[in-house]
């Protein structure tokens, strides 16, 4: 992990007798896009709003930029750039002129910070288009300009992939990226597009019933998929039985056209090669049984959760 600019410590969040976040301790790392994953009412955008003091927590403490004290957060708040559901843009006018009102709320007085937002999200040449006329896609990408107008060093999504097109994904996606690799943006983004946030983050955390179920490295996640191996042999039922005798493996399932899918990581997969050719079973093809993230994720929470 590299340096810490996010850390929430055993946060709780209590509403009367219902507990929204519960003992949440996670970890955001300069250069990270973390993937926050969770179901509808897993506690989200309640840690969104913890971090960005929109509420505040009834135990444990936040710590930006390694400062924990009140009036030293509040300073690096300063740093962060956020969406939470969905801003609020007037109809009638441009992207420019849009941004312009916001500029003037949040005292924003660089005269190319309007010109830059823009030029980041790919909406330079939308000129005098009003927002009622903007795709979705378009809307999506002008509330992450509003989120970078006072350059962020951290930028925090709520669900910003909600309702686009496939298209309208990717291109959030690039925009995004861009903003990690060459702006040196770190990013949380909370979805439940799970297979959309394998492609850009490279940690994750799960939530489930306000708790923090797991946190997880991109590497992790591809080592945890990685579920078992599928063999083609010549022959199975020699092939099942040496492997149960001399290999000890039980975790297997018979597929068709004599491949055999072993679920056990105990063994070694040159080794399991190397017994059966030596007991005389050819094994004619092998490659990895893996699952998605979003496989993944199930296999965390439970079918009913998700």
């Amino acid at each position: 992990m590299g340096i810490a600019v996010l850390k929430m410590n055993n946060i709780s969040k209590k509403y009367k007798r219902t507990l929204a976040v519960d003992g949440v301790s996670l970890n955001v790392s300069k250069g990270d896009i973390y993937g926050l994953i969770g179901s509808n009412g897993a506690g989200k955008t309640t840690i969104i709003k913890l971090i960005t003091s929109l509420i505040s927590s009834t135990n444990g403490s936040i710590e930006l930029f390694g400062k924990t004290e009140k009036a030293e957060l509040n300073k690096m708040r300063k740093k962060i750039g956020c969406i939470i559901e969905y801003p609020i843009f007037y109809s009638n006018l441009s992207a420019y002129d849009n941004l312009k009102y916001y500029c003037i709320q949040f005292g924003i007085k660089d005269k190319k910070a309007i010109e830059n937002a823009l030029n980041l999200v790919n909406l330079t040449k939308t000129d005098k288009k009003k927002f009622k006329e903007f795709s979705l896609g378009m809307k999506q990408k002008l509330g992450i300009a509003l989120a970078i107008l006072n350059k962020p060093e951290i930028l925090i999504l709520d669900e910003p992939l909600n309702g686009l097109d496939p298209m309208g994904i990717i291109e959030i996606r690039e925009v995004l990226r861009d903003l990690n690799e060459n702006h040196g943006v770190t990013i949380l983004i909370s979805s439940h597009i799970l297979g959309e946030l394998s492609q850009i983050a490279n940690r994750y955390g799960v939530m489930k019933k306000g708790r923090l179920i797991k946190e997880f490295s991109k590497d992790q996640l591809e080592a945890d998929c990685k579920s078992g191996v599928l063999i083609r042999v010549d022959d199975v039922e020699k092939a099942i039985c040496l492997m149960k005798t001399v290999l000890h493996i039980d975790r297997m399932e018979l597929y068709s056209n004599n491949e055999i899918a072993i679920h056990d990581k105990t063994y070694h997969l040159d080794e399991l090669v190397f017994q059966l050719n030596n007991k005389g079973v050819r094994v004619n093809h092998s490659k990895d049984i893996t699952k998605n993230l979003e496989q993944y994720y199930r296999s965390l929470i439970g079918k009913r959760e998700e």
